[in-house]
């Protein structure tokens, strides 16, 4: 008995290869598209279990395959070929960046004007229309009027002191912007007691603010199930099983003869 094996045709392994590149492609770009979907949705949960979900609207993310970006590649080569992606604070607020900067780095705040850092108390407003309640905006806010001038106090020790409001009527049901101004009758209103005086801000030389949420952890967790995303759409399951591992910033994947 004999017999004899045979390869292919040489006409057709260059384009066995060709296919075999293009499905290996689109695996791979499909699967750093999922990486970066997964990674943002780790990071805003992450925000949102530390009390940042607000600030978690700034965090965005897109890659090749969402911006129809991915090259062919077999026009540029597999050496050459890439498929990126990335997360990205959005906006261009330096408020924004420097609160994402402060709670995942940490940060020492310390006063830009002045000597002192002042925290507005619940007895007046938090905010004066988008903007947190400082001492400037009470007076051009017209709560001189509305509640009373802001007196200076020292407080106990050098790291401390405060602005009061005397002589007005609290309206304990409510929980921020109780404080309102006596009328000049003096006849105090059903439901708010009178008080010599409030304090309406705390003033502190400095604050630290620790950090709360590592993106750079989250994305490398994540980055770690890559080959078995690619694994599972080049075996022609769509949807990759997710998985309990690491996050990256950013993630890009190419090949190497």
């Amino acid at each position: 008995m004999s017999f004899s094996l045979r390869g292919p045709d040489r006409k057709y392994i260059g384009e066995i290869r060709k296919l075999t590149y293009e499905k290996l492609a689109k695996a791979v770009a499909k699967s750093v598209d999922a990486t970066i979907k997964e990674t943002k949705s780790e990071i805003k949960g992450a925000m949102g279990s530390a009390k940042l979900g607000k600030l978690s609207g700034a965090i965005g993310a897109g890659s090749d395959v969402s911006r129809n970006r991915v090259p062919d590649i077999n026009t540029v080569g597999p050496a050459r070929w890439r498929a990126g992606g990335f997360i990205v604070a959005r906006g261009n607020s330096n408020r924004t960046s420097g609160a994402l900067d402060a709670y995942i780095n940490g940060a020492v705040i310390t006063p830009k004007k002045g000597r002192w850092l002042w925290i507005a108390t619940k007895e007046i407003p938090r905010r004066v229309g988008r903007y947190r309640m400082t001492p400037e905006l009470y007076k051009k806010g017209g709560f001189e009027k509305k509640i009373g001038p802001l007196v200076f106090i020292k407080g106990k020790h050098s790291g401390e002191a405060f602005l009061i409001a005397r002589n007005v009527q609290v309206n304990k049901a409510l929980g921020f912007g109780r404080a309102q101004r006596i009328p000049k009758t003096g006849t105090i209103r059903p439901g708010k007691e009178r008080r010599d005086t409030i304090i309406a801000f705390i003033g502190i030389r400095v604050t630290r603010r620790e950090s709360r949420f590592d993106p750079v952890a989250i994305g490398t967790r994540v980055a770690q199930g890559l080959p078995a995303k690619v694994a599972h759409y080049l075996t022609g399951n769509i949807t990759p099983k997710r998985q309990n591992g690491p996050i990256v910033a950013s993630t890009s994947t190419s090949f190497t003869q």
